[in-house]
């Protein structure tokens, strides 16, 4: 009997094992101490309130929810999820499409669905969903990919996820799923002249929509994005309380729970949109640049996890995460320091809360999914970023 239970846990371990070394460890390494200095700063952000310990309590449910959905996707061939691509499209079009029918209206925007133990903002679960069906469209179509029909069809099957977002008043959202999608395009080899196109009609349509459908209130965020002064007290507030604690924290910064913008509340959303000011208040340059080396190595080994993946596919789905984290950092982070709109953009793996971080989760174990079903392959660059 003994034996034989030995014998079990040592086949148990052995699998464990081996499912591990299928994976990048550094990378979920990464996703680990992220969120973790993450809950510091979401601690440090709200410690005079009395949701501190409770935010930081949430925030760690939903990682430990995370890795193990992570773990979950990564056991399975991403193969299987693209096969499903179908059921997964029509489950998030519904889901938004609800969204917007269910959810209370804060300020223009109708993206979150209150299910009283945690609010959920679908447009941020939507976006693995985005990544894995676009592929497998891609895919279908490779070998007519650059047929006007062929892109007329991705193009509406982007609008399937960006409409009902863009009735939601999500702008911000919408954004970076458009950049997801040329991104993943351009290196699935759509001809140039469609780029072109698309930016001559870009800079057609902006008139029209700056004039006709955009918002009053993203009208104001933009100008005041260039220029806070224009609503000290209103848009531009955010702004402006951002830059202060940003270049108030120097090179070595003001100290942890020191941090006068962000003790006294003088900046708004900073446990959420506003978490990379309170780490340039508190931290400093250096605590600044810590957060942006980490996110850089961990779009580096999601690029990497592509390069050497077993398929186009893989490829594909690596640079639609990648291509979605940075596209968020970069804004967060331009957002932060007032040069680019507040369009309330979390910051990867930092940000307070439970949809941005179940979100980056569900797309890490995408990723995790391609490293640990594509094998020792050396795969040369240039070849796998170029589709036969």
């Amino acid at each position: 009997m003994e034996k034989g239970r030995r014998k079990c846990l040592k086949t148990f371990f052995g699998y464990i094992r081996n499912f591990f070394k299928g994976l990048d460890n550094f990378l979920i390494f990464l996703c680990i101490i992220s969120p973790v200095f993450g809950f510091v700063l979401v601690y440090s952000a709200t410690q005079n309130t009395d949701s501190a310990l409770r935010n930081v309590l949430i925030q760690s449910v939903c990682l430990v929810i995370g890795l193990a959905v992570m773990f979950l996707i990564a056991y399975f061939d991403y193969e299987i999820y693209m096969h499903f691509s179908k059921y997964i499209l029509l489950f998030f079009f519904v889901a938004l499409i609800v969204t917007f029918f269910v959810a209370k209206d804060v300020d223009g925007n109708r993206n979150w669905i209150d299910l009283k133990v945690i609010k959920l903002q679908t447009s941020e679960i939507a976006k693995v969903g985005f990544i894995i069906t676009i592929t497998t469209h891609i895919a279908k179509v490779r070998e007519n990919l650059n047929s006007p029909l062929m892109v007329l069809l991705l193009f509406v099957h982007f609008l399937c996820y960006a409409g009902p977002i863009v009735l939601q008043g999500d702008i911000g959202s919408v954004l970076v799923y458009l950049v997801i999608f040329l991104v993943m395009l351009f290196v699935a080899g759509l001809k140039y002249v469609y780029f072109a196109g698309a930016a001559v009609a870009g800079i057609i349509c902006v008139p029209v929509l700056w004039n006709s459908i955009m918002p009053e209130y993203m009208k104001k965020r933009i100008l005041t994005a260039f220029n806070p002064e224009l609503d000290p007290l209103g848009i531009g507030y955010q702004a402006i309380q951002s830059k202060t604690a940003l270049g108030s924290g120097r090179f070595l910064g003001n100290g942890l729970f020191d941090g006068i913008q962000t003790q006294y509340n003088l900046l708004p959303a900073k446990h959420t949109d506003f978490i990379f000011s309170v780490a340039g208040e508190e931290l400093g340059f250096i605590g600044c640049m810590v957060i942006i080396a980490l996110l850089f190595l961990i779009i580096l080994r999601v690029v990497l996890v592509g390069i050497n993946s077993k398929d186009d596919n893989g490829i594909l789905l690596c640079t639609g995460v990648a291509t979605m984290l940075a596209a968020q950092t970069i804004e967060n982070i331009g957002m932060c320091a007032g040069v680019l709109p507040v369009i309330g953009i979390t910051l990867p793996f930092f940000s307070y809360g439970g949809s941005s971080l179940m979100s980056v989760f569900l797309c890490m174990g995408v990723v995790q999914s391609v490293s640990n079903h594509s094998g020792e392959m050396m795969i040369n660059f240039r070849e796998n970023l170029k589709f036969q």
